[in-house]
């Protein structure tokens, strides 16, 4: 084989190599239900790791978010505490940690056994207010660390919520019922209402807002052994 053919073999194989390259990234999704789902997207097989911290983006002032419950959206799936850094407290920390919740902060530092290519439910968060929210951090696979970030705005406007008390209940149907609702009432209104029935849906399997840190303590040790979560809390390493 000659030195032009053997570097374009070189070529062909590198491109090919680059191009089945796992490339995961965030997505947050705004649930119409006054609350968040942050999401880790896939595009190759194989374990992942993630470090990702959630706050209110934005500009200083511009937004008046209030973050009031967190939940692990799958466990089933990101069932691995690990260690990563926490840029909210820059100290090392353990799964999902919510020191700084108070303020709209919130690190999660979990694994997974071996994913398809997909969309995955991480995190749901249940907010009050209206502004941004920033996401980024880092999701290992295939031995690379990648840098992903997603930034998205969400208002805690509940869709079926005709009267305004943030929540969808039997009180919305009788508004609906008499006419009450603004604009003609609908049936694009009654499938709202349907659709969000319970409405926030987080309820108390979650991790409420700025507990006292023994209740924070217990509550997570509750939940998460109610999960059977496994706890590596080790050096976070890229997932192979």
């Amino acid at each position: 084989m000659n030195r032009t053919a053997t570097l374009l073999t070189l070529v062909v194989a590198a491109v090919t190599a680059s191009s089945t390259r796992a490339q995961p990234s965030l997505n947050l999704v705004d649930n119409g239900n006054a609350s968040f789902t942050l999401q880790v997207v896939t595009d190759a097989s194989g374990p992942i790791a993630t470090e990702i911290a959630t706050e209110e983006g934005g500009l200083v002032g511009t937004g008046n978010l209030t973050f009031t419950n967190v939940i692990l959206a799958d466990p089933a799936i990101f069932d691995v505490e690990n260690l990563g850094h926490n840029p909210f407290t820059d100290t090392v920390t353990c799964g999902l940690n919510l020191d700084n919740i108070s303020t709209n902060e919130i690190f999660a530092s979990f694994g997974t056994g071996s994913l398809g290519v997909g969309v995955f439910d991480f995190l749901t968060v249940e907010f009050r207010g209206t502004g941004t929210i920033d996401a980024y951090g880092i999701l290992a696979q295939q031995g690379v660390n990648h840098s992903v970030f997603t930034s998205s705005d969400v208002t805690d406007v509940i869709l079926g919520d005709f009267n305004g008390d943030i929540r969808v209940d039997g009180g919305d149907f009788l508004q609906w019922q008499y006419d009450e609702v603004s604009g003609p009432p609908s049936a694009v209104d009654l499938a709202f209402w349907e659709a969000n029935y319970g409405a926030p849906f987080i309820g108390s399997a979650s991790f409420a807002a700025v507990p006292e840190p023994s209740t924070l303590t217990a509550l997570l040790v509750g939940i998460f052994f109610s999960r059977r979560q496994r706890t590596i809390c080790g050096p976070v390493s890229t997932a192979g």
